[in-house]
């Protein structure tokens, strides 16, 4: 995220899969804007969440990318 405020990568493990997990925001709003990004070397493949707050109604509305888990060769 180009100027955002993010958080230095952490490696998660899930099951026998090893993840490096990092999140990201608006800078100076981290609440109405997040995104967070799970990449593993393994198997080569990414996936994330990209997260919003609607100012009016308060509602959350959470986007994945059409690829859960993309393949990146």
């Amino acid at each position: 995220m180009k100027g955002g405020t993010y958080t230095p990568a952490q490696t998660v493990t899930l099951g026998d899969e090893t993840y490096q997990v990092m999140s990201a925001c608006k800078p100076h709003d981290c609440g109405s804007q997040r995104i967070a990004v799970m990449w593993s070397e393994k198997s080569n493949q990414m996936t994330g969440l990209f997260s919003t707050i609607d100012e009016k109604t308060s509602q959350e509305k959470l986007t994945w990318p059409e690829c859960e888990r993309c393949a990146f060769d």
